[in-house]
């Protein structure tokens, strides 16, 4: 066990009475605000007539395992949270990993930790595996009483230095929507999450529409249209896991739990199923909101899968994430990820042929080679605005004789005829 102190900045502010009884509240009602002095950073007062607040301090708490290929950008993206820091206290917990895992934790934090609040970590660096597992992405029991030991840990940790709210998120979630935190906390519910989009099967999100008496998962008939945004706004639904957030000032917080399930309960020892189930018993349900896109979820592997799989499917969130003419994820600077080895699949060479007035393409396919580890050869296509008929006929180019495109019933336009050249010339290579 180990812990990190945040050290926080102060600013000047000309009612220096104000700040005193601010500092003096915030001493006797909120952990978060007793050492050292804060940084008075505020939201808008809902009466123009009341001072404004302090933002409500929230910790975010994560298990992390294998994650090497996804933690730069985890990582990155919640460095990138439009929240501050000074109101976040971290807790992370790392085990049973076969790569270098802590390594990269432990380097972003010597960089990271004293912008945040307080930092809580919890590594064990000596075991790799868990005892009869097939391989790391394996559900065994002992992986489950673990994670459930874990979670509770982080319930407690949060309601131990009095914070107002507890973000529970996995490591390999991609957090795109940098004001997740404010737009999670102003619909003040007990339990939510964002909706999260997956990459490689449509309709796989981080929530249930239905469950079973059992405690299993069961698909509602509104499923489909929440998560294909047909239906748009907050919605109660049995289930939300892998990126939730609890309220820990509602009255009834202090009842929820990951470990211990209501009287009665006889569904699977499962830590999203078990804290359910202690929801449901209050009382109360879970909600998703689906407002706006947040960011991607990974679907869970099983034995049958290697840590290789894992990588690849965060490779498609990396790829997809470029699709609409959007920068590539953001990735921490703080942590050094070693370079791909690349190599040419096998082929003499790979070609990418982009017109130089494209440079955003070409960018964006440069990190795609990089992503996939491709060793490709970057050409410069011949641009069909630079052609006309002296050049072509110069080359000895000329039309078929009565061609014409079967879909448009036209002749070849000089952008197809300049990405004809593109090729040609390769094949003369």
């Amino acid at each position: 066990m180990a812990t990190y102190n945040g050290i926080t900045n102060s600013i000047s502010c000309p009612n220096l009475n104000y700040i005193c009884l601010c500092c003096l509240i915030c001493f006797f009602t909120n952990t978060f605000d007793q050492p050292g002095t804060r940084t008075f950073l505020t939201v808008q007062a809902q009466n123009s007539n009341e001072p404004p607040r302090l933002l409500p301090s929230v910790v975010i708490a994560t298990l992390v395992r294998n994650k090497a290929h996804t933690l730069p950008w985890f990582l990155g993206l919640i460095e990138k949270l439009d929240y501050p820091k000074d109101r976040i206290a971290l807790w992370i917990a790392s085990d049973h990993n076969s790569d270098n895992t802590t390594a990269m934790l432990k380097e972003w934090l010597s960089v990271m930790s004293e912008q945040y609040h307080h930092v809580e970590v919890n590594f064990d660096e000596e075991t790799q595996e868990y005892e009869g597992e097939f391989s790391p992405c394996d559900w065994t029991e002992s992986r489950f009483s673990n994670i459930i030991q874990l979670r509770e840990q982080a319930l407690d940790y949060a309601r131990e230095i009095w914070a107002d709210y507890i973000f529970i998120v996995d490591a390999d979630v991609t957090l795109e929507n940098n004001r997740t935190l404010q737009i999670l906390m102003g619909q003040k519910k007990l339990v939510i999450g964002p909706m999260l989009n997956s990459t490689l099967e449509g309709y796989y999100s981080n929530f249930w529409g239905g469950m079973s008496e059992k405690g299993y998962y069961l698909r509602s008939d509104n499923y489909i249209a929440i998560v294909d945004r047909e239906m748009v706004g907050v919605f109660p639904v049995p289930m939300v896991h892998t990126a939730v957030l609890i309220d820990l000032n509602h009255y009834l917080s202090p009842h929820l739990s990951y470990s211990s399930p209501p009287q009665g309960y006889t569904g699977p020892r499962d830590d999203i199923i078990m804290f359910a189930h202690s929801v449901k018993a209050l009382g109360e349900t879970m909600y998703v909101i689906n407002t706006e896109y947040f960011g991607k979820v990974m679907i869970p592997l099983d034995k049958r899968h290697t840590l290789k799989d894992e990588r690849e499917q965060f490779d498609y969130v990396k790829l997809e994430a470029m699709v609409q003419d959007v920068p590539p994820l953001y990735s921490s600077p703080h942590i050094s990820v070693p370079e791909r080895p690349k190599d040419k699949l096998g082929f003499d060479e790979v070609y990418m042929i982009n017109l130089k007035r494209r440079p955003a393409r070409r960018f964006r396919m440069q990190k795609a080679f990089d992503y996939l580890g491709i060793d490709a050869k970057i050409v410069d296509a011949v641009d069909g605005k630079d052609l006309n008929s002296t050049y072509l006929d110069g080359l000895g180019v000329e039309m078929l004789p009565g061609f014409a495109d079967p879909y448009h019933g036209r002749s070849l336009t000089m952008g197809e005829i300049g990405c004809f050249l593109s090729h040609y010339q390769i094949w003369e290579e």
